[in-house]
């Protein structure tokens, strides 16, 4: 990848007004080459001294002391997922009760919620009754005011 990228670092840098000049790829193709054989002979040289030669107790000893490491690890990782999963499990639990609670308040709320609109549909349904009857007796009323009125006028223009 970085040889790749070196490569064409050096072919934009060698492009100029559409032209094409080879040297500067070809200078940073060697350059690259040369990087990555470092890299490449450093990485063996350390893979061969990184280990010396234990004999075979030694080394199950040490593959055994990784293992039980690993183990260890993930014994902790475990007991801390059952943590966190018990607390995930207490919260909705809670949040369960909490909404279950909510529900029948709800229920409740809903009764008393329609026991509340009969009686104001039936308040209502009288009040509305009462001002019919109040607007007829004006309109009445009037009507018959209004008749010996007509005629005292009448009467008095003649």
């Amino acid at each position: 990848m970085m040889l790749l990228t070196m490569v064409s670092l050096a072919y934009s840098i060698g492009e100029s007004n559409g032209t094409l000049d080879p040297w500067p790829t070809v200078i940073g193709g060697v350059i690259a080459l040369i990087v990555l054989a470092t890299f490449v002979y450093r990485t063996a040289r350390w893979e061969v001294e990184d280990e010396p030669e234990y004999p075979v107790d030694q080394q199950l000893q040490r593959a055994l002391a990784v293992v039980q490491l690993a183990m260890d690890n993930a014994t902790r990782a475990l007991e801390e997922f059952q943590r966190e999963t018990a607390a995930r499990r207490a919260a909705l639990d809670v949040l369960i009760a909490q909404a279950e609670e909510n529900r029948a308040l709800a229920e409740i709320h809903e009764v008393d919620a329609r026991k509340i609109d009969a009686i104001l549909f039936k308040r209502s349904r009288g009040e509305a009754a009462r001002q019919k009857r109040s607007q007829l007796v004006y309109f009445f009323g009037g009507l018959l005011a209004s008749i010996p009125i007509g005629v005292v006028i009448n009467l008095l223009t003649n």
